[in-house]
């Protein structure tokens, strides 16, 4: 059996050029709105590569950054963003500083902005799939699986991890699209025992070798997402993916998977909330 390892730049070309011409045939104006706290520079990197992505397709960002903030004026500044009529999304970026509870930022975000899908409204109408704003990483997951004609109905999928980002909307996404889904996370035990049963895995941990190609079902999906550095500063993911030639049917790659495709699947949504206003809201 071949397998086939995705190719996320080239994915999210085709996504940010579809975008782009989007943009430009409806002549829409999004402007992203984009809170930023603290001084991490792995995320001020990645802050500075969608200001780029931005540019490329012709959206617009207003940037709140501070390294040091309280509650009360990030929350201030949100309802700005809210009440600005220019900005069209407004991404709450993650993580946040230790002192700000990103909840209450999360229940005051209006959810016709909320390009990340955090607002209680998004995830409630998640459920049953009537909000157009799905979490980007969970979102790059789904198009993978449409993209590559990934059967979900009666399948067993394990997603590894359940974070607000991933694992809780594709767990939902999966179930409504009729597979049979089993999440694991850190507290959970022996999950790795019959690893071999599931027809797709998802992984997002952020931790090296977290399993073995010797593992799984030949045929399987994996999908890796979690991200960690080795000691020798180079990007690593949850698994070997060179190791599942032969094993699986399809395995995303890390670096060059996931993370690509997520970026893009973000600007959809800002797309999405962009076209939105201009002749209705979304909720």
């Amino acid at each position: 059996m071949e397998t086939i390892y995705i190719n996320g730049n080239k994915i999210k070309e085709t996504i940010i050029s579809d975008l782009k011409n989007t943009i430009k045939t409806n002549s829409l104006k999004p402007k992203l709105g984009i809170i930023h706290l603290g001084d991490d520079k792995a995320t001020e990197i990645y802050i500075n590569h969608k200001i780029n992505v931005a540019k490329t397709i012709g959206v617009e960002i207003e940037l709140f950054h501070k390294k040091t903030c309280s509650q009360e004026e990030v929350e201030k500044v949100l309802l700005k963003m809210n009440q600005d009529e220019t900005i069209t999304g407004i991404l709450i970026q993650l993580p946040l500083l230790s002192n700000i509870d990103k909840y209450k930022l999360f229940n005051l975000i209006d959810p016709n902005k909320d390009v990340d899908g955090f607002s209680p409204t998004n995830k409630g109408l998640m459920d049953n799939f009537q909000t157009s704003f799905m979490p980007a990483t969970a979102k790059a997951v789904v198009h993978v699986f449409n993209l590559y004609d990934v059967e979900l109905k009666g399948k067993e999928v394990l997603i590894i991890g359940y974070s607000d980002l991933l694992g809780m909307p594709l767990s939902k996404y999966c179930l409504y699209q009729h597979a049979t889904v089993k999440i694991v996370h850190e507290f959970s035990k022996n999950w790795k025992q019959d690893l071999n049963k599931y027809d797709v895995i998802v992984s997002a941990v952020g931790k090296e070798n977290l399993f073995e190609a010797t593992m799984i079902k030949k045929g399987a999906i994996v999908i890796g997402v979690g991200v960690s550095k080795t000691d020798d500063g180079k990007v690593a993911g949850d698994f070997v993916y060179q190791d599942f030639n032969g094993i699986a049917k399809l395995v995303t790659p890390t670096p060059n998977g996931i993370g690509p495709i997520t970026v893009a699947s973000l600007f959809e949504n800002v797309v999405i909330a962009a076209k939105a206003k201009d002749y209705k809201k979304i909720i």
